[in-house]
């Protein structure tokens, strides 16, 4: 059986791999077939790049998870490959399988494209939640059930109110190293979302701030008035910059919020003003940005090149170098 095991590993036979392993173990400490579910998944990876099996097996020692063991890279010409500790002992069942995190190899290989995979501690099948874990996990079953639940096209300002009413969650989730978030399946995820949903909100956050600001474009009339109005509100486009698409929600008059259990249509009717603001700041940092770029002789005289960063353009054109030098960070 073991044998059998690495043949069907090697031509990414998921369906002998049912067959072969034992409904009743766990294997990487987590169930059967959660286990070949994540096999599967690398090899669709792999299969939608052209490659269909592993060409090859190679021999190595682990020098983390089970140190000193050997383990074993399946290796595919293409560079695909997956590192793993098949335990057995006898030679002919197979005991357990891990992915091996540090693989050392007696040859060297042209290892490109890793098909590992990991689980979080909330995933493994000895684990016993906290209290607190099961608090959370209860209110964002409550919270994705919201949102699974919300019509088609919901208003901008009920859509903040419900996302407020979850103030106890949000709290406890930022009070969560994200050294958990990254151990845990559920922080991790939770987090994901209302971060996503958190940018859309902060629009609204926004609004009394957003009309002074607004106001104060209007007066302004030269470059260097604009640009110390867009770096008295810089924190407002380093927030919302490369996130969200603000011209196709001004014309749409809809956002899109997009998670990995569902899809709600937000319409800001009542708001356009604030997607305004936005843009404003967007449309102003491009055409500067655009206007100050750095020249031929510019990247002549460096060797790393520049960061993006119209402070530095500015000061490379020697242009409003009072404005650099106040609101340089």
């Amino acid at each position: 059986m073991h044998t059998q095991v690495i043949q069907a590993i090697k031509d990414f036979d998921i369906k002998a791999l049912h067959q072969l392993l034992d409904d009743e173990k766990s294997y990487m400490n987590v169930p059967k077939n959660k286990f070949i579910n994540s096999l599967e998944k690398g090899f669709r990876t792999a299969k939608a790049n052209g490659c269909e099996a592993f060409e090859d097996v190679f021999f190595g020692i682990c020098e983390y998870c089970n140190k000193g063991c050997e383990g074993m890279t399946f290796l595919s010409n293409s560079g695909y490959y997956l590192d793993l500790f098949i335990e057995t002992k006898d030679e002919i069942h197979v005991d357990d399988i891990y992915v091996c995190d540090k693989l050392t190899n007696v040859i060297d290989l042209n290892k490109v494209h890793s098909l590992g995979f990991y689980y979080s501690k909330d995933e493994l099948v000895k684990f016993r939640p906290s209290e607190d874990y099961k608090l959370i996990k209860a209110q964002y079953q409550q919270f994705i059930a919201d949102l699974k639940a919300f019509k088609k096209n919901v208003l901008f300002n009920d859509f903040i109110i419900w996302f407020d009413s979850f103030s106890s969650l949000r709290t406890s989730l930022q009070d969560i190293s994200i050294y958990l978030k990254f151990q845990y399946k559920l922080y991790n995820d939770a987090s994901g979302v209302i971060a996503d949903i958190e940018k859309i909100a902060n629009i609204k956050s926004n609004e009394e701030h957003t009309t002074e600001a607004l106001i104060n474009y209007n007066d302004t009339h030269t470059e260097r008035e604009k640009l110390i109005w867009f770096y008295e509100n810089r924190k407002d486009h380093d927030f919302i910059k490369g996130l969200i698409n603000f011209e196709k929600i001004r014309k749409e008059g809809y956002i899109i919020l997009k998670t990995h259990v569902t899809e709600v249509k937000i319409v800001i009717a009542g708001y356009e003003y604030i997607i305004d603001y936005y843009m404003k700041l967007q449309h102003f940092h491009n055409l500067m940005t655009e206007k100050y770029n750095p020249l031929p002789e510019h990247y002549e005289k460096s060797k790393n090149g520049y960061p993006c960063d119209l402070l530095v353009y500015l000061k490379l054109h020697n242009k409003h170098l009072d404005i650099v030098e106040k609101y340089q960070k």
